[in-house]
C-alpha cells in the first residue's frame, strides 16, 4: 500500500511540475506578446505626430506620407471611431478618382492610405471630431499637390506618379513616390 501511495505522490509531483512549466510557458508568451504590442505602440507614438492645423507646413509630401501610412498600418479604430472617420471622409472626393469618396477611394493607394493614417491618428490619439478630421484631410491633400488633383489619376496611368505630378504616390507602402 505504501509503494502505491509513493507512486501516486511521485505521479502527482510530475503532473504538478508539468502544470507549472505549462503556466510558465504561457506567461512567457503573454509577456512577449504584450512586449511586442507595447513596442509597436511606442514606435508609433515616438514618430513626429501630424499636428492639427499645420500639416501643410510639414516636410516634403513623400516623407510625410511615409509617416502617415505607418499610422494607417499601426492604429486600429473602434467601431465608433471608424464611424467618425467614415463620416468625415465621405464628403471629400478622392483626389485620384473623384468618382469615389476619400473614405473608400477606389483602391488602397499611397495617397488614400496617407489620408486614412492622418485620420486615424487624429481620431485615436487626439480625439478629433468629424470636422477636424475633414479639415486636416483636405489640408493634407492640398499640401501633397498644391496645384490640385485632376480627379482621374487612377484612369490616366497616375497610380505610380508622385503626388505633386497628379499621382497616387504608388501602390506599395514601402515605395512611396
Amino acid at each position: 500500500m505504501k509503494a502505491r501511495s509513493k507512486r501516486q505522490t511521485g505521479s502527482a509531483r510530475e503532473s504538478s511540475k508539468r502544470r507549472v512549466a505549462l503556466i510558465a510557458s504561457i506567461s512567457l508568451l503573454a509577456v512577449a506578446a504584450g512586449g511586442v504590442a507595447v513596442l509597436r505602440a511606442r514606435t508609433v507614438s515616438r514618430q513626429d505626430p501630424p499636428p492639427t492645423g499645420s500639416v501643410a507646413s510639414a516636410s516634403a509630401p513623400r516623407d510625410r506620407a511615409v509617416t502617415l501610412i505607418s499610422y494607417n498600418d499601426a492604429i486600429v479604430l473602434t467601431p465608433e471611431q471608424q464611424q467618425v472617420m467614415t463620416t468625415a471622409l465621405s464628403s471629400i472626393a478622392a483626389p485620384c478618382c473623384n468618382q469615389n469618396s476619400m473614405a473608400t477611394c477606389c483602391c488602397p493607394c499611397n495617397l488614400a492610405k496617407s489620408v486614412w493614417g492622418l485620420s486615424k491618428y487624429l481620431i485615436a490619439r487626439e480625439g478629433a471630431d468629424e470636422e477636424t478630421v475633414r479639415s486636416a484631410a483636405s489640408e493634407w491633400i492640398h499640401s501633397a499637390n498644391p496645384h490640385g488633383f485632376s480627379g482621374d489619376a487612377c484612369f490616366s496611368n497616375g497610380c505610380n506618379r508622385p503626388f505633386e505630378r497628379n499621382g497616387c504616390g504608388g501602390m506599395n507602402s514601402s515605395r512611396v513616390m
